[in-house]
């Protein structure tokens, strides 16, 4: 019995910034940061992850080129094909599926993934996926599979789970130099808040559980061991902070092992500030927690109750003090809105994105309301008549409304979101400075408190601080902004003056780095302006 898992073919689309849908990092979370705009090049992890649960031979092939995967099912004697897709990618699949059922036949075709929304719809294509395909897989895929593998072939598997995926390789923009390896996780899949734009919640329906805090503590720990110069990890959890009892878990675990304890790695969590309120600063600390990813969606309470959004409940919890405090601590933050709400006027719009301005986030994402097929709001536009006329399933991106807003025109939200950009980085600078900036916080703020998890904390805000502390420097010298000229004169000066020979050390170190990060990321660009395709994901093959 063989296994293959496949991506849909490459190559994509060469594409300007705002219309890539390759990697959503740079155009989401760092856009308009110029040499500081950041590139993700982060594997299929769901297919692999699949894959090492399963009790039979697999392969994983990641971004092919349509030559290389045709190669790979005539050289192989393949028992079915499992393919996961993106509505974006829904023809590719279509090709691929009907060159397997013409030339091989008795494969089983599985396909699943997110790319499965496209059946909520008649967009024509779905109808021809569905009828050359076997299997289609709505949600968890470990546990399709295991059933799949035991109803056709008596091959039953009770193994716990397991997983070891491939770190998420961060560069600079275009570049495939890479800067930073971070280790991932999954815990959970779904989520329980349900709002009304989630894909995942519509995917999943409810939250899956599948690893609890002390498993998830022993998989964080073997790959740890496996990928020594790693010092950073993502869980995948939509909200990893609501579990106070599985996060107390994993904290007794991570306690116990001193050798874990007082390494110097630290996870980002995406979370919820109603979760995050939950806990204490020391608790947070223990966790090892470094970056959160926090949804604000909106500081508008009527918006927050009419729009169900769950997951910002409660008057409780002040939005703004909660991002000075964790960034105070050193803990990064990763906060996103969102606008294009129904009873959101364009007034009313523009004060929010400058409220969010002022929060200072770490990175952030500024995002138009979408209605993506499958979730409630899809539904109701589509009830209302509201979803524009020219919808493109194909071609879902930044500045594509999916339906009409009630306030203000498509041209409109795209213009107040790209304004947002660049008055976050005239404002607060590119990402190394807000890091640099909350570093330093963190190192004053862990001095101040008694306790051992805040001095390992200390040490750990030690190590990272150069780094940043040269890419802040050059922040300095490509960036204008008023209010950021001001932060940055003012942390540069105290810097100084705390060690002016460390601070001449970074100067000089600053000054011939600058043209080396200026060439990589001009050869980026030149290469992806040359290549036919410009700039693609890795192709991957592994076996298990």
């Amino acid at each position: 019995m063989k296994i293959l898992f496949t991506t849909p073919y490459k190559p994509y689309k060469k594409a300007k910034v705002f219309e890539d849908n390759i990697d959503f990092f740079y155009y989401r979370n760092t856009l308009k940061q110029g040499i500081f705009q950041l590139r993700q090049m982060q594997s299929w992890h769901s297919l692999h992850f699949i894959a090492q649960n399963l009790p039979v031979n697999s392969v994983v092939l990641e971004n092919p080129k349509f030559h290389k995967f045709k190669s790979e099912v005539e050289k192989n004697n393949y028992d079915a094909i499992a393919i996961g897709f993106t509505i974006v990618t829904a023809s590719r699949v279509l090709e691929m599926i009907k060159w397997v059922k013409k030339f091989f036949p008795k494969i089983d075709i599985i396909i699943g993934g997110y790319g499965t929304a496209i059946f909520h719809e008649n967009f024509g294509i779905e109808q021809e996926i569905k009828n050359n395909s076997n299997y289609i897989c709505f949600g968890e895929g470990v546990s399709f599979m295991r059933n799949y593998l035991k109803e056709k072939y008596g091959i039953d598997s009770q193994e716990p789970l397991k997983q070891d995926l491939l770190p998420i390789k961060m560069g600079f923009f275009r570049s495939k130099v890479t800067i930073q390896e971070t280790l991932n996780f999954i815990s959970t899949l779904g989520c329980n808040y349900d709002c009304c734009f989630c894909s995942t919640s519509s995917h999943f329906k409810k939250k899956v559980n599948l690893f609890s805090g002390e498993k998830l503590y022993k998989a964080i720990k073997q790959n740890i061991k496996k990928h020594k110069r790693a010092n950073s990890g993502v869980i995948f959890d939509e909200d990893f902070l609501a579990d106070k009892p599985a996060v107390m878990e994993f904290i007794k675990c991570v306690e116990s092992d001193e050798e874990f304890k007082n390494k110097p790695f630290l996870l980002t969590v995406f979370s919820s500030a109603k979760s995050v309120a939950q806990y204490s600063l020391s608790e947070l600390i223990r966790c090892g927690i470094g970056m959160i990813y926090i949804g604000v969606e909106s500081f508008n309470t009527d918006i927050l109750n009419n729009e169900k959004l769950y997951k910002r409940d409660g008057d409780e919890v002040d939005i703004s003090s909660m991002f000075k405090e964790l960034n105070q601590a050193g803990i990064h933050t990763l906060g996103s809105i969102i606008i294009g709400w129904d009873n959101q006027s364009k007034e009313m719009a523009y004060n929010e994105l400058q409220q969010f301005v002022s929060l200072n986030p770490t990175m952030y994402q500024v995002m138009p309301l979408q209605a993506i097929p499958g979730t409630p709001l899809w539904a109701k536009m589509k009830n209302e008549k509201r979803i524009v006329d020219n919808y493109n399933y194909s071609n879902v991106r930044l500045e594509k409304a999916s339906f009409k807003y009630k306030h203000f025109s498509q041209e409109e939200s795209v213009s107040m979101i790209y304004n947002t950009y660049q008055k976050l980085v005239d404002d607060g600078g590119p990402w190394p400075f807000r890091m640099f900036t909350n570093i330093r916080n963190g190192i004053k703020t862990m001095k101040k408190l008694e306790g051992d998890e805040f001095k390992t904390r200390l040490n750990t805000y030690k190590k990272m601080k150069f780094p940043l502390y040269v890419l802040s420097f050059i922040s300095g010298i490509m960036f204008f902004g008023k209010n950021f000229r001001k932060k940055w004169n003012k942390e540069m000066k105290d810097c100084f003056f705390e060690n002016p020979f460390y601070f001449f050390i970074v100067v000089l170190i600053s000054i011939v780095s600058l043209p080396l990060l200026i060439l990589i990321v001009l050869w980026g660009k030149i290469r992806h302006f040359v290549l036919p395709f410009g700039d693609q994901p890795e192709t991957i093959r592994m076996e298990y």
